[in-house]
């Protein structure tokens, strides 16, 4: 008796049980009929793009997936939000990272960088380093100059400034061995480039300030705003290229010794560098021509922007100070 007992309780438990697995299934039933209807509604109000369409992973009604084991779709399901979803291709940065194409190029100017201090000294090779002249077409950022050199082909981390000595010019300070590249690459695009031009001419100076000056005085300021600015050019290079750079421009009897001295010893002090604010106006164009045609002539409605001073610091210890620096040029 008791063992039949015993009996009758478990089978109690397993009806119990399987008339709760019953209810389960019923509720699980209406849920997916829910989901169903509201599945429906949005494949007929929702129309799939053509990428989706033709994406791989998702398949035409009534195709099967061997790959997968499943039975064929129901037609429909394949076109729904969430296929839809699924079917479109990573847009997660790291995915837009991995297909991004390396930088070879950057690559090879570090390692030609590298290896040009390892390399033996040439003693007949050109040493210094000098402005090349070229024109411009308008007023240019100095950012935008650096862009489109290196749209032409120029290495920009051997153009070691950029200046706007004169209205419709520009120079470009780099080292005389690179100097000739830099023709070639101008040459090419049938730009005049100017070794020769005198940045302390005074013809050069077009402020109206300097209008009325005897030509003395006239002379001595032009003396001193070349001064200025190659000054300025010390102070936006890095420290290790002030004494040398420095050195060219003693050379050509633009500043003096001990200016190189005072500019180094500021800039390791960490005193902010002086800079003046490069003209304005930028241009969208990149390609070669374009770049070129920054280039390509003077303009008559753009300004030097280096070339203002005050009248009153002009004396006449400017042409005193530098009568005994030697003329000699970086030749090319």
């Amino acid at each position: 008796m008791e063992d039949q007992e015993q009996r009758f309780q478990q089978f109690e438990s397993v009806q119990h049980q399987l008339s709760d697995a019953l209810n389960e299934i019923t509720r699980l039933n209406g849920v997916i009929s829910t989901l169903q209807k509201k599945l429906a509604k949005y494949e007929n109000d929702y129309v799939a793009p053509p990428a989706a369409q033709n994406s791989p992973s998702v398949h035409p009604a009534g195709n099967s997936l061997p790959s997968q084991g499943l039975e064929p779709k129901v037609a429909g399901t394949e076109a729904s939000t969430w296929a839809t979803v699924a079917a479109r291709p990573a847009s997660r940065p790291a995915a837009r990272q991995a297909s991004r194409p390396a930088r070879p190029a950057r690559k090879a100017r570090t390692v030609e960088a590298a290896l040009r201090a390892f390399q033996p000294m040439d003693p007949e090779a050109p040493k210094g380093f000098g402005y090349l002249y070229v024109p411009r077409a308008r007023k240019l950022a100095r950012s935008d100059v650096r862009r489109r050199l290196r749209t032409i082909g120029i290495d920009t981390s051997r153009v070691l400034d950029i200046c706007f000595p004169a209205r419709g010019v520009m120079g470009l300070l780099v080292h005389a061995q690179y100097a000739q590249s830099v023709i070639d690459i101008f040459g090419a695009g049938k730009v005049p480039v100017d070794t020769d031009l005198d940045p302390t001419n005074p013809s050069l100076l077009e402020d109206p300030k300097f209008k009325d000056l005897t030509p003395e005085r006239r002379a001595a300021a032009a003396i001193q705003v070349h001064a200025n600015r190659c000054l300025s050019a010390l102070r936006r290079l890095r420290v290790d290229l002030i004494p040398a750079v420095g050195h060219s421009f003693v050379e050509n009897g633009w500043i003096a010794e001990e200016d190189v001295t005072d500019v180094l010893a500021e800039v390791r002090a960490g005193a902010p560098k002086k800079r003046k604010s490069p003209p304005g106006g930028s241009v969208a164009e990149v390609a070669r021509l374009a770049a070129f045609s920054a280039f390509s002539g003077p303009s008559s409605s753009d300004s030097d922007d280096e070339s203002v001073m005050s009248v009153s610091s002009v004396s006449a210890s400017v042409s005193e100070r530098h009568s005994g620096i030697s003329s000699q040029r970086v030749s090319y």
